[in-house]
């Protein structure tokens, strides 16, 4: 079962400095869902990421396929996990059928904790 809820972060007030974490525990049920780190990153850091990205020499001399992988990973290892997951699903689409994107985003699925996902996007044709 899928389950999606937006929240307004912004009127949390929440601190760009800190990374909190998410998860979903079910009131009178032991059963709660694996975290997952998130933060809320200012205008300023967002903008340092892609600007240091954009300047690599590897992004720049890279194809498509490689230079959308490589945003993924910078998502990911900014805590920016949403961006990374939409990278990968866009690159699935775009791109078609790579075992590298496929690879990539199974992986990315697997570290989320997300088995079943991460076996469907290895069956994907």
């Amino acid at each position: 079962m899928k389950t999606t809820i937006n929240v307004d972060l912004k009127s949390l007030n929440l601190d760009t400095k800190k990374v909190y974490y998410w998860q979903v525990i079910v009131n009178g049920n032991k059963e709660v869902s694996q975290s997952i780190d998130f933060q809320v990153l200012s205008d300023d850091r967002l903008n340092e990421i892609m600007q240091t990205t954009n300047k690599s020499e590897l992004y720049a001399s890279s194809n498509a396929e490689l230079k959308g992988l490589l945003l993924a990973v910078i998502f990911e290892s900014n805590h920016m996990y949403y961006e990374a997951n939409s990278k990968y699903a866009q690159l699935l689409k775009e791109i078609g059928n790579s075992g590298l994107i496929k690879m990539n985003y199974a992986a990315f699925s697997l570290r989320l904790g997300q088995t079943e996902k991460s076996k469907s996007i290895m069956e994907k044709n």
